[in-house]
């Protein structure tokens, strides 16, 4: 279950890249999938996958590896620096001694006349060389983004094929691949959301807080020669839509991949309804316990209780309901990474 799990997990990767690339949502991404079916069948997975893109790009660097690349370079442009000093400092002092030595069959008035100005030289070329190093463009280097290279045998697709279809069908329903390319992100440092996909002459709707997590709609994608990536999302808190920044120009991150699973915290029971919350023992979830969301977190007005429907990860056909926390703030299981 675990190796099929880390090659659904791959497969997803490409698919989603893909989808970036395209810029299509999880609808125009199952219409590709299907190809004006409405089910997806093996042969037409297959077929995404023969012509995907499969080499994956990072949609951004993380800040702490954009603050040593740049703590890097800065280091490198310093040796530079000492290196061309030095090396002028030591051919003037060549030709000073080379100088001095002429000056002394001259006589002592040459050649402390000749060392004086000999010295004055030295001292206007090392300013000079100052402003060259200082005033020289820096040479730009092309950056390389990371690059993950998923390489999938047509068995394994397979295999992912017919794990993905819980129900034994022989294919996969629209709601079954809409819930299987679900991506969740999560707020790692707070930053705004927007109306529109550019951030000049867009409208702030409001500040996404620390931690809050949010369903991708579409992205990560840039647009023309932006450096920032960019998703439209939808609030879990209060179902609002726009658009956010993953990372900044400069590389802070503002979001960080939430993963579609929660994981149990204190033990609760898995139901077959939303409403009912009687569970037998062979369906009791102990801590630790992960589950794949099925259906987002909901509120029961009425009792207070956040239910969610999910499956249990280390079982394929373990599916049902359960408690997330209670009107009194007892909660019973947490987004995992949160």
């Amino acid at each position: 279950m675990e190796a099929l799990e880390k090659l659904k997990a791959q497969a997803l990767k490409v698919v989603r890249w893909n989808q970036g690339l395209k810029e299509l949502s999880a609808e125009e991404l199952f219409d590709l999938f299907a190809n004006g079916q409405d089910k997806i069948k093996e042969k037409d997975w297959l077929s995404f996958f023969s012509t995907a893109e499969m080499e994956v790009k990072a949609c951004f660097v993380k800040a702490e590896e954009k603050a040593v690349e740049e703590a890097a370079e800065k280091d490198a442009e310093m040796k530079e620096e000492e290196v061309a000093e030095k090396d002028a400092e030591k051919k003037d002092e060549e030709d000073a001694e080379k100088k001095e030595e002429d000056a002394k069959a001259d006589g002592e008035d040459a050649e402390q006349k000749e060392g004086e100005e000999k010295k004055e030289e030295v001292e206007e070329k090392k300013e000079e060389v100052k402003k060259v190093v200082k005033i020289s463009p820096k040479k730009e280097e092309p950056k390389e983004e990371k690059v993950e290279k998923i390489e999938l045998s047509k068995e394994e697709l397979s295999r992912v094929f017919a794990y993905a279809d819980e129900d034994e069908d022989g294919f996969l329903s629209k709601d079954r691949f809409l819930m299987l390319v679900k991506r969740h992100m999560k707020v790692v440092k707070e930053t705004a959301m927007t109306t529109q996909m550019t951030v000049a002459g867009s409208k702030a709707l409001r500040k996404l807080e620390l931690t809050e997590v949010v369903e991708v709609l579409k992205g990560p994608i840039r647009e023309g020669a932006m450096t920032v990536s960019r998703i439209l999302c939808k609030t879990q808190k209060d179902d609002l839509e726009g658009w956010v920044s993953v990372a900044g120009n400069k590389g802070t991150v503002f979001m960080e991949d939430a993963g579609n699973f929660f994981k149990v915290i204190k033990t609760t029971g898995l139901t077959d309804s939303f409403e009912s919350m009687e569970a037998t023992d062979d369906n009791k979830l102990s801590h630790g316990t992960v589950l794949e969301v099925r259906e987002k977190p909901k509120k029961d007005e009425e009792s207070g209780i956040t239910r969610m429907k999910g499956r249990v990860l280390s079982t394929k056909k373990k599916i049902g309901w359960v408690t997330i926390s209670t009107k009194d703030g007892k909660v019973f299981c947490k987004q995992a990474g949160a």
